[in-house]
């Protein structure tokens, strides 16, 4: 019904990194990304045991999120995660451009990536 309606993908959550030989495009696990002491936990830890031929999935509600609290981003976590994953050289996309890293013949992603949602990508890294 998704496909119909013109979605290439839609994200469930469950805390999973994402394999494309093993997950639908519109069932796309991700990870909450927040400020709370839970949230902020696998936050740090989700990079950190990402493997090649997988790719990670952040939800951003809001840096900060007023309206919803237990999902909050502050600037400063942003920041410090922003720096983290410069470091490691991870790549970061927009969901949108997920298709691009995905082999219609043969899925096989060689190296962790990392996408967000557009929403995040275009309000807050200013890229539109």
């Amino acid at each position: 019904m998704l496909h119909e309606m013109g979605y290439n993908y839609a994200r469930a959550g469950n805390s999973q990194y994402f394999n494309p030989a093993t997950y639908s495009l519109l069932e796309l696990p991700s990870y909450t990304m927040g400020s709370t002491e839970k949230l902020l936990t696998r936050t740090r830890k989700a990079p950190e045991e990402l493997q090649p031929g997988q790719i990670l999935i952040f939800t951003i509600h809001g840096v900060p999120d007023i309206l919803h609290p237990d999902y909050t981003t502050t600037p400063e976590h942003l920041e410090s995660f922003l720096q983290l994953i410069q470091q490691r050289h991870y790549k970061v996309i927009a969901l949108r451009e997920l298709g691009e890293y995905l082999p219609k013949a043969s899925v096989n992603v060689t190296a962790p990536c990392l996408a967000t949602e557009d929403v995040f990508y275009d309000d807050h890294l200013g890229r539109r």
